[in-house]
Order: structure tokens, then C-alpha cells, then sequence
């Protein structure tokens, strides 16, 4: 019996991609089996390609916490058209100014660094990913903002 699938078989191998890199990145299946459910040999077959069984949302979690870092989910935002962003710092709703300063300091330094980038007229490799990390921390910057702006709706519905 054949299962009709949404995703394109492409699509389901990045996922089996990305469990193994996930696995990996908390130790390998060996270590991964002290961390979440599941045997070493059940971890295994999550990542390979020929299985049809995929790692279940609550191993994801566990091994996601554990590795520090988001491989399988970052995946699935990026697969239902959404961009995963870090949870920003907590600093106070109230906080106006500091908003204000993290988000223009933010900006100013992509402008900067794509500038500098685009010097020569082409991104590298390395002026890629230090450019990169300059957006993600302006992107966690907005979405302080962002999160702070949330508390003052809250706050005023009350």
C-alpha cells in the first residue's frame, strides 16, 4: 500500500538528514540513548535513508536541548514557510529606549558589515556567515521588541 505524502522524497531525506546531524551533534546514537526513549539501534534508523520510521517530536525535543541547537525544528520552520529565531534576552517591556538602541545598533552593524562585504562587489564564504550572524542578532533584537510590545497588548487588556 502506498502512502500519499505532501513533501517531495527530497524533502523527507533532508529530514532523515537532519535527525542524523541532530543525533550526532548529541553525541551519537550510543550517547542519545541516555538522553531521550529509544535504543541505540532505534536512533540508528531515524537517520538512514532506507528506514520510513522518523524520529518522534518528543526525541526531537530532548535531543534538540541537549545538542543546543535547533537542527530538526530550524527544518520544519523553514518547511511550513516560517523562520526560526532565537528567543530574545529578557529585558523589560518598560524598557523603551533599550529597545530602541538594540534595534538601531543592530541595523547600523548589517549596514556596516554588508558594506564592508561588498567592497571587492561579491560576498565570500566567510563575509557570508560573519554576515549572518549580524542579521540573526538584529532578527533577535526585533523580536525583543517584539516580544516587549506582546507584554504592553497583555498589559493593556487587563
Amino acid at each position: 500500500m502506498t502512502i500519499a505524502r505532501i513533501f517531495s522524497n527530497e524533502t523527507y531525506e533532508r529530514l532523515k538528514g537532519a535527525a542524523r546531524d541532530l543525533i550526532g551533534a548529541a553525541g551519537g546514537p550510543r550517547r542519545c540513548q541516555g538522553i531521550t526513549r529509544g535504543t541505540e539501534s532505534l536512533l540508528s534508523r531515524y537517520g538512514a535513508r532506507q528506514e520510513e520510521v522518523f524520529a518522534p517530536i518528543d526525541v526531537i525535543a530532548d535531543l534538540e536541548k541537549d545538542a543546543g541547537e535547533p537542527i530538526v525544528t530550524k527544518l520544519l520552520a523553514e518547511l511550513s514557510g516560517h523562520l526560526l529565531v532565537p528567543m530574545p534576552t529578557s529585558q523589560s517591556a518598560a524598557n523603551w529606549f533599550g529597545h530602541l538602541s538594540g534595534v538601531l545598533t543592530g541595523g547600523s552593524q548589517v549596514e556596516v558589515a554588508l558594506s564592508d562585504a561588498l567592497a571587492d562587489g561579491r560576498i565570500d564564504v566567510n563575509e557570508a556567515k560573519a554576515l549572518r550572524a549580524k542579521v540573526l542578532e538584529a532578527m533577535t533584537q526585533m523580536a525583543s521588541l517584539g516580544a516587549a510590545l506582546d507584554q504592553a497588548i497583555d498589559g493593556a487588556k487587563r
